[in-house]
Parts: structure tokens; sequence; C-alpha cells
């Protein structure tokens, strides 16, 4: 299986079927998940492996995720990582302009993917704030939940204090 083959296909799992919110106008669910995966598997969205910097294992940018190795894709918290990319390439497919709302639908996807594996990833100011959403709005369990700005004022307050973040558009 193609590596691109094999990202596009993590879309399509039973953990992707089960998440289903949006954050403001974005919305993550087994519909737009397949259609990110649509749109790998033509090509619109590439997959490349190079460096992503000292403080990501994934990143996206202009139409592709960026994994820095292979090997992302292999264990649970580099899926779950690809996954939080693969948002971002659908807030752009979908035209949505919130850069932090963006960013709070990336983890939050990255944590809710992570619980239906029974797996966490805590004591980090960012996933704690994600985690704890997710929990009180129980985006594990519950489909459609929207969530407004307000609601992710703790996460976005989160992020933006991360110097990864800075500057990024509200």
């Amino acid at each position: 299986m193609a590596f691109s083959a094999k990202v596009e296909a993590l879309f399509k799992t039973h953990p992707m079927t089960l998440i289903d919110f949006a954050v403001d106008d974005l919305k993550v669910n087994p519909t737009t998940m397949k259609k990110l995966a649509a749109s790998i598997k033509d090509g619109t969205i590439g997959i490349e492996i190079k460096d992503t910097g000292s403080k990501l294992s994934a990143a996206y940018s202009r139409k592709r995720i960026i994994l820095r190795k292979e090997s992302e894709a292999d264990y649970p918290e580099g899926r779950a990582a690809i996954v939080h990319e693969g948002v971002h390439a659908w807030a752009d497919l979908s035209r949505f302009t919130s850069g932090v709302l963006d960013e709070c639908a990336g983890y939050l996807t990255e944590v809710v993917y992570l619980m239906h594996l029974k797996r966490k990833i805590s004591g980090h100011p960012i996933y704690d704030a994600a985690n704890a959403l997710a929990a009180s709005k129980k985006l594990g369990s519950k489909k459609g939940q929207k969530l407004t700005r307000a609601d992710c004022q703790p996460l976005s307050d989160a992020i933006k204090a991360d110097s990864a973040y800075q500057g990024l558009s509200e």
C-alpha cells in the first residue's frame, strides 16, 4: 500500500466514524472525513515526508499534510497527529478561516480519536484543555455537538499561549 493510501485510509477507520462535532462552522464527522480521504486519494491534498521542526511530528501547509517520518502512521499518537493535521486540511478545503478555532478542532479531534483507542495525551496545557473540553461536552459519545468560540475559550487560550502558535489568527 502506498503511503498516501495508508494516510487516506486512516480517515475512514472505525475511530473516525465515531467523531461527530463542529467548532463554529467547521464540521468534523464521518462525512467530512470521507471527503477529506477522497481529496487525499485524488491528490488535492498531498502527503509529504520531511522535517516538521523540533516541536511537531506532523504539520499542514498549502494543501499538504507533512509528516516527520512514515512511521508516524504506525502508532496511535502518530495517527492522532495525522488526524489533527487532516482537520486543518479539511478546514482549508472548506474555506474555514479562523486559525485558532481550526487548531481547537484539530486538538479536539486528536484527543477524541485517542479516547476511542483508550489512550490519552496529558501533562501539556493544550492537551489538558482539549481533554477537559472533550470530556465536558461528551465529544467521545454524544454526536452532533456544536461548540462555540466561547466553549473553546480555555483551549484557545492554551493554544495561543504556546510559542508554536504565536501570531495565529482569531
